[in-house]
């Protein structure tokens, strides 16, 4: 963040109620590990530290600092008013207090206007279950040993019950049984002791926001995002070995009230294996 004196009204504000009433003002720039924050205060007559709080710019969700402060600030992605606090005395002083904070390359000037606070994005691992043929079926081919997922199907829909508890499936001319072996023989194994469900485990990329205005979000769930994440909701750090070979599937998009006038969205995304 840069921050460069645009004029002498840095030091004071006054064209805020009449011109006797004016403001002092202060600025500083905090510097921490999430980022540096911009700080701006005015204090003096209520009257006019209210009258500057009603301004547009002054308000949460800010985009540009108020024109009287006298200052500007230079970001990369843009600042945004984060923090407000007004205190005050009826009939007497007043302070306005307000912080920005630089915006990250996702909280982009459309969402912010439609009421984005903070876009976070991470990404972690998590367990998801899938059918255990489905696992087996993207075992390496071309080997004795890989699974034949139309003789397992075969194998569960066999009638006899003395062949289907031998691992086997009846040939339809009264010939000899085809036995399972190899991956096959193993889910059918794994299914006679009611294993049906193989666990795996998948990147889950999640994206934590704070909206003013409520946002619309997408009731369907668990469906294949045939053109990959949103790049709204992309991470922007990297990921290795995420190639074409992946699917992403979103998992959940659920919002919430925060009970202040906030509401706070978690959209959940998880990388798969393309079935074969």
């Amino acid at each position: 963040m840069t921050i460069s004196l645009e004029s002498a009204a840095a030091g004071r504000v006054v064209d805020h109620g009449d011109k006797a009433a004016q403001l002092q003002s202060s600025w500083r720039v905090v510097a921490s590990a999430a980022g540096e924050r911009l700080v701006l205060e005015w204090e003096g007559r209520e009257s006019a530290v209210l009258s500057l709080a009603a301004r547009a710019d002054t308000r949460l969700g800010a985009t540009s600092l108020p024109a009287s402060c006298g200052l500007a600030a230079e970001s990369k992605n843009g600042l945004l008013l984060d923090t407000r606090d007004l205190q005050g005395e009826e009939g007497a002083r007043a302070r306005l207090h307000l912080e920005y904070r630089e915006r990250n390359a996702r909280e982009t000037d459309a969402d912010v206007k439609n009421g984005l606070h903070s876009r976070n994005i991470g990404a972690e691992w998590v367990e998801r279950q899938e059918l255990i043929e489905h696992f087996l079926a993207r075992m390496p081919k071309g080997t004795s040993e890989a699974f034949d997922p139309t003789l397992f199907q075969a194998w569960l829909n066999e009638q006899d019950p003395q062949t289907r508890i031998a691992y086997a499936v009846s040939a339809g001319d009264g010939g000899d049984a085809t036995e399972l072996s190899g991956l096959t023989l193993a889910a059918a194994q794994r299914y006679a002791m009611g294993v049906q469900y193989a666990a795996r485990q998948m990147l889950q990329v999640v994206v934590r926001e704070t909206w003013r205005v409520p946002p619309e979000i997408d009731a369907k769930c668990n469906i294949v995002l045939k053109s990959g994440i949103p790049e709204e909701h992309r991470p922007e750090f990297k990921v290795k070995n995420l190639d074409g070979k992946f699917a992403w599937m979103r998992s959940r998009d659920a919002m919430r009230p925060t009970g202040t006038g906030f509401y706070d969205r978690t959209v959940a995304v998880c990388q798969m294996k393309r079935t074969p």
